[in-house]
C-alpha cells in the first residue's frame, strides 16, 4: 500500500500550523490539505493562543524562532490550555539545549527543517495517535460538576464584562469571582491600555508581608514581558493594595503562581495572576479554566473597545470627545493626587473661527477643525491626551506636566498652527489660536478637576479679550511668545474698557454742595489724570447720566446734598448705570447711614476731610474692582453663549447616541453568531415577526423598540453556554438541556445591568 492510500485510511487529527514564514507556513497547510487533513493555520504565538482559545486541536506544529514570542514560551502556554495537545517542533536552528527542554515539556517529536513530505506526515500520524491513547487514560472524575463551576463562573464573567466601564474595573470583579473557585491566597491584575498608564491590582485574601507583594510584582512585571514581548512602563505603573492588611509578619514570599494572559486582536493587554502560600500547585483544570476564561472575555471587551471608541470619539475629528474628556480629566486628576505629580490643562480656542465659517462655509470649517486635531496630536506626547470640548474649542490634558512643560506645550502648538497650512487643496488658509493654561501646581491650586478646568478656561479667556493670537497661564497675563505673529484671520479688535494703559485716569463724576469741597476734590482727581466733571446737587448729576449714558466709571457723592440725599442718588444711579462704582464722602458716617449706602450699591466711605493719598488709594481699589466685576460679566456672557452653542449641538449627539446603541445591540449579536454561525440571521427574523405582532397589537412607538430590541438580543444569554453544548451536532442529553435551558436568565442579567436595555431585558426573560 502506498502512502497516499495509508493516509486517507488514516484518522485525520485537526492540526495547527505556527509559523512566521508565510511561504513554509502556506507549505505545510497545502501538504496537509491535500492529504485531507483539518487545518488552521498562526503567524505567531500571540495569534495561535487566540485560535487554541477558541478551538480544539489534536497536533501542534510549532517553529522555535518567531517575531513576539519565543516557541517554547509559546508551547508551555499552549499546553497549559490543551495539556493533552500533541507538539511536533519543526525548526531550521534547534540548540543543543532544546531537546531537554522539550523532554520536560512532554515533547520528543523534533525535526530539522527542511523536512520531508512523507516524514511530515508520518510523524503527525505518530503523534496524534500517542495523544489519543495518553488522553484515553485520563479518568474523567467529576466532570459534570467541574462543567457546571466554569459555566457559574462564565456566566458571571460575562456579566460583569459587560457591565464594566473600564478594562481594569472588569477584570478586578473578574478576580475577586475567581478567587472564590480557585485556591489562592492573593489575586494580581496587571493592565496596560493604549495611552494610559499602567495599573496593577492586587487583593491579598490572607495578611501577607510587603516582601511578599513586591516578589509578586517581580513576578508579573516579568511574565508579561516573557507573554507580551514588551516591559511595562514600571515608571508610571499605578499599584493599587485591596483586601487584607498587610502585615510585617506574614509570608513573604510565594510557593505557587499561575499567570494567564489576557488577549485582545493578537496583543497580550492584560495578566491575572492566581498565587498561594502553600506548597499546592494549580492542576490542569484550573489552568485550562483561566485560559479559556481569558478567551472569553477577550472577545466580550473586543467589543466593548469598539462599542467605546464609537461612544467616545469626535465624529469629526477622530479624537476625543467630551465625554471621554471628563472621563481623563477625572482619572488624571485622582492619579495626581494620589502620587503626588502634578499635571496641566489646556484649552484652545480657533480664532475667528465663525468668520471663516461664514466666509468659506462649513465644509471648510469642518476640514479646519480636523487638520487643527491632527496639528495637537502632533504637539503632544504619547501620554497626553486630546479632547474636542465643543464646537472650535480643544483641550489637551498633560499628566505629569508642571508650569514648564504646559508652557512648551502652548508654545509649541501655537508656533505649529501658525506655520501650518489650512485646506492646501482648496484655500491654503493660515489661522491662529488663543491657548488657556492651568497646572496643578499653580499659586491658586484648585481642589478639583473641574476647578482646574475652570482656570485654564478663564486663562483663554483673557488671551481672546488681549487681542487672541496668543498664551496666558493662570493666574498671569496674556503674552505672544515671538515678536512676528502672522495676523489671525479678519479684524481682531480690543475694546478700551478690556485693557487699560497704566497711565490712563478714570472718568469720574463728582457730586458735592460745598464748592471748596467740590473744587479740592477735582483738582487732586485731576492731579492724577482722571477725567472729572461736578455738580453741586443730585438733579445735575442725574441729567448729564442720562444725557451721557455710559460715560462715567466712578460717581464720587456727599451724603447731605440740598434736593436730594445721596442714598437716593445712590438709588437712582443704579437704576440708570449699574456699572457705576460709588463712593460716598461724608463728615458723619453713622452705622445706619453705613448700612443704607451698602444696601444701595455702595463700594466704600471716604472720611472728611480729604486726604489725596487716602482718596487715590480708594480710587484704585475701585477700578481694580470694577474691572474684575466687568471681567466676571464678560466671563458669564462667554460661558452662556457656550453654552447655547453646546445645547445646539445636544440635539445631533443624541442621534450619535442613538447610533451607538444600535451599533451595541449588533455587538452583541455579532459576538454570539462568531460561535453559532445561524443566530445573526435568526435573531433578525425574530425581530421582524416580533415587531409585527407588537404593530397588529396597537402598541406605542416606545413599546415596539423595545419588543425589536428584546426580540434580537433573545439569544444572547447563549455566550454563556459552553461551546461543547451548544454546538452539539447530536440531540442533547437531560443534564445538557439543563445547562442550556439557563440561557435566558444568563440574557437577562447581561442586559439589566444597563439603564438602557431594563425594557429589552424583561422581554428576554
Amino acid at each position: 500500500m502506498d502512502h497516499q492510500s495509508t493516509a486517507r485510511d488514516a484518522t485525520k487529527f485537526k492540526v495547527l500550523v505556527v509559523d512566521d514564514d508565510q511561504a513554509i507556513r502556506q507549505t505545510y497547510c497545502d501538504v496537509l490539505e491535500d492529504q485531507g487533513y483539518p487545518v488552521a493555520a498562526a503567524d505567531g504565538g500571540h495569534s495561535a493562543l487566540q485560535i487554541l482559545m477558541r478551538q480544539t486541536f489534536d497536533v501542534l506544529i510549532v517553529d522555535l524562532k518567531m517575531d513576539g514570542m519565543d516557541g517554547m514560551v509559546f508551547i508551555e502556554e499552549a499546553l497549559r490550555i490543551w495539556p493533552g495537545l500533541g507538539i511536533i517542533i519543526i525548526s531550521a536552528y534547534i540548540a543543543r539545549e532544546i531537546p531537554s527542554q522539550a523532554a520536560k515539556l512532554g515533547v520528543s517529536r523534533i525535526l530539522a527543517k527542511p523536512v520531508d513530505i512523507t516524514t511530515f506526515i508520518e510523524t503527525i500520524e505518530a503523534e496524534g495517535h500517542a495523544r489519543q491513547a495518553t488522553n484515553a487514560n485520563i479518568p474523567e472524575g467529576n466532570a459534570i460538576d467541574l462543567m457546571r463551576e466554569h459555566l457559574k463562573l462564565l456566566t458571571g464573567v460575562s456579566h460583569r464584562s459587560l457591565s464594566g466601564e473600564t478594562l481594569s474595573g472588569a477584570l478586578h470583579e473578574f478576580g475577586d469571582s475567581l478567587a472564590n473557585m480557585v485556591p489562592s491566597d492573593i489575586v494580581g491584575i496587571l493592565v496596560e491600555e493604549a495611552g494610559q498608564d499602567p495599573a496593577m491590582t492586587l487583593t491579598p485574601q490572607i495578611a501577607l508581608s510587603p516582601a511578599f507583594i513586591d516578589a509578586l510584582k517581580s513576578e508579573m512585571m516579568t511574565r508579561f514581558k516573557l507573554l507580551s514581548g514588551r516591559s511595562a512602563d514600571e515608571a508610571h505603573l499605578n499599584v493599587q493594595i485591596d483586601g487584607a492588611a498587610l502585615d510585617a509578619q506574614g509570608p513573604d514570599t510565594f510557593k505557587n503562581a499561575l499567570s494567564v494572559p489576557l488577549l485582545i486582536e493578537n496583543e497580550v493587554c492584560g495578566l491575572l495572576t492566581l498565587a498561594t502560600v502553600g506548597a499546592e500547585s494549580y492542576g490542569p483544570n484550573e489552568t485550562s479554566l483561566l485560559y479559556h476564561t481569558s478567551n472569553h472575555i477577550s472577545a466580550v471587551f473586543t467589543a466593548l473597545r469598539k462599542m467605546h471608541g464609537l461612544a467616545t470619539r469626535d465624529s469629526l475629528t477622530g479624537i476625543f470627545n467630551r465625554v471621554r474628556l471628563e472621563e481623563e480629566l477625572d482619572r488624571t486628576w485622582l492619579t495626581s493626587r494620589r502620587y503626588s505629580t502634578t499635571m496641566g490643562v489646556v484649552v484652545i480656542d480657533i480664532d475667528n473661527f465663525k468668520t471663516i465659517n461664514d466666509a468659506y462655509g462649513h465644509s471648510v470649517g469642518d476640514e479646519i477643525l480636523r487638520d487643527f486635531a491632527h496639528v495637537m496630536t502632533g504637539a503632544a506626547r504619547t501620554t497626553d491626551i486630546i479632547a474636542r470640548y465643543g464646537g472650535d474649542e480643544f483641550v489637551a490634558i498633560l499628566p505629569h506636566a508642571g508650569d514648564a512643560n504646559a508652557r512648551a506645550f502652548a508654545e509649541r502648538l501655537l508656533a505649529n498652527t501658525r506655520k501650518y497650512v489650512f485646506c492646501p487643496n482648496s484655500h491654503c488658509l493660515n489661522i491662529t489660536i488663543s491657548v488657556g493654561v492651568a497646572t496643578s501646581d499653580n499659586p491658586t491650586a484648585p481642589s478639583t478637576c473641574s476647578g482646574l478646568l475652570g482656570q485654564a478656561d478663564r486663562s483663554l479667556y483673557t488671551a481672546k479679550r488681549a487681542g487672541r493670537n496668543r498664551i496666558c497661564i493662570w493666574p498671569g497675563k496674556a503674552y505672544v511668545p515671538d515678536d512676528t505673529p502672522l495676523p489671525p484671520p479678519g479684524e481682531t479688535t480690543v475694546t478700551p474698557d478690556v485693557i487699560h494703559p497704566s497711565n490712563a485716569g478714570a472718568k469720574i463724576i463728582v457730586v458735592e454742595d460745598e464748592e471748596a469741597i467740590r473744587r479740592l476734590v477735582t483738582l487732586m482727581l485731576e492731579r492724577d489724570h482722571h477725567d472729572v466733571i461736578s455738580f453741586p446737587n443730585a438733579t445735575e448729576a442725574i441729567e448729564e447720566l442720562k444725557a451721557n449714558p455710559g460715560s462715567r466709571e466712578v460717581l464720587l457723592t456727599d451724603i447731605g446734598l440740598p434736593d436730594k440725599s445721596g442714598i437716593e442718588l445712590l438709588h437712582e444711579v443704579t437704576a440708570l448705570d449699574n456699572g457705576i462704582i460709588k463712593i460716598v464722602m461724608t463728615g458723619h458716617a453713622t452705622v445706619d447711614n453705613a448700612i443704607m449706602c451698602l444696601r444701595e450699591g455702595a463700594y466704600d466711605f471716604i472720611q472728611k476731610p480729604i486726604e489725596r493719598s487716602q482718596l487715590l488709594a480708594l480710587l484704585r481699589r475701585a477700578r481694580e474692582y470694577r474691572d474684575l466685576k466687568n471681567e466676571n460679566d464678560r466671563y458669564q456672557a462667554h460661558l452662556e453663549a457656550m453654552v447655547r452653542e453646546r445645547s445646539a449641538k445636544l440635539a445631533a449627539s443624541l442621534q450619535d447616541i442613538q447610533a451607538a446603541y444600535e451599533f451595541t445591540l449588533d455587538a452583541l449579536v455579532r459576538m454570539l453568531d462568531a460561535r453559532e454561525l445561524y443566530t445573526g440571521k435568526h435573531s433578525k427574523r425574530v425581530r421582524e415577526l416580533a415587531v409585527a405582532l407588537a404593530q397588529e397589537l396597537g402598541l406605542s412607538a416606545e413599546d415596539q423598540e423595545n419588543v425589536a430590541r428584546g426580540a434580537f438580543l433573545h439569544d444572547i444569554g447563549k455566550i454563556s453556554i459552553p461551546d461543547h453544548i451548544l454546538l452539539k451536532p447530536g440531540p442533547l442529553t437531560e443534564e445538557e438541556w439543563t445547562i442550556m435551558k439557563t440561557h435566558p436568565q444568563a440574557g437577562y442579567d447581561i442586559l439589566r445591568s444597563s439603564q438602557y436595555f431594563q425594557a429589552p431585558a424583561q422581554v428576554v426573560y
